[in-house]
C-alpha cells in the first residue's frame, strides 16, 4: 500500500525529483510534501498559513500567492547543517530540484519562511543587486526580513 502511495504521489507531484521511498509525513493546503516531520502536520500548516499571510505585506508579488505544489520540504534532524555545497547551513533552497531543506525548529520558527521566500521568488531575488548578499537582494526593502520576524514570533 505505501508503495502505491508513493507512486501515486510522485505521479500527481509537478517536479522533476519525485522522491521514490518513504511518503511524505505531510501535505499541506498548498500542496508542499514534507518529508521527515519532527512536529504534527498541523503546526506546519500553521507556518505556511502564517507565512502566506505575512507575506501578503511584501513588495514582491511573487510571495502574494502559493504557488509550490509538489515542492517537497526535507527536515533535518538538527538546527544547523552541512547543506548540499558543503557549508553549514540553517536552511537551503534548491529551486531546481524544487526542494527546500529547513531545520528542525517548530516549523513557524525554522528556517521554513525563509526558504519559502526563496523558492516563491524562484530563486532569482528581485530588486537592486546587493553585492553583499546576493541571494537576498532587495529582502530589507521590500519588507520580507520583517515578515519572516513576524512569522517566527506567532502564536
Amino acid at each position: 500500500m505505501r508503495f502505491w502511495l508513493s507512486i501515486l504521489l510522485c505521479l500527481s507531484c509537478t517536479t522533476t525529483s519525485c522522491r521514490v521511498g518513504n511518503p511524505p509525513s505531510c501535505i499541506t493546503q498548498c500542496g508542499v510534501l514534507v518529508f521527515n516531520a519532527l512536529h504534527p502536520c498541523d503546526e506546519y500548516q500553521f507556518a505556511e498559513d502564517v507565512t502566506l499571510r505575512e507575506f501578503q505585506f511584501v513588495t514582491d508579488a511573487r510571495l502574494h500567492t502559493c504557488t509550490l505544489r509538489g515542492w517537497h520540504v526535507e527536515v533535518q534532524p538538527s538546527e544547523n547543517f552541512k547543506g548540499v555545497y558543503g557549508a553549514e547551513v540553517s536552511g537551503q533552497t534548491l529551486c531546481e530540484a524544487n526542494t527546500m531543506y529547513v531545520n528542525n525548529r517548530l516549523p513557524n520558527q525554522s528556517s521554513l519562511s525563509h526558504e519559502m521566500a526563496h523558492a516563491l521568488q524562484t530563486c532569482e531575488p528581485k530588486g537592486t543587486i546587493d553585492l553583499t548578499d546576493r541571494y537576498h537582494s532587495g529582502w530589507i526593502t521590500q519588507g520580507i526580513y520583517d515578515a519572516i520576524s513576524r512569522i517566527r514570533s506567532a502564536k
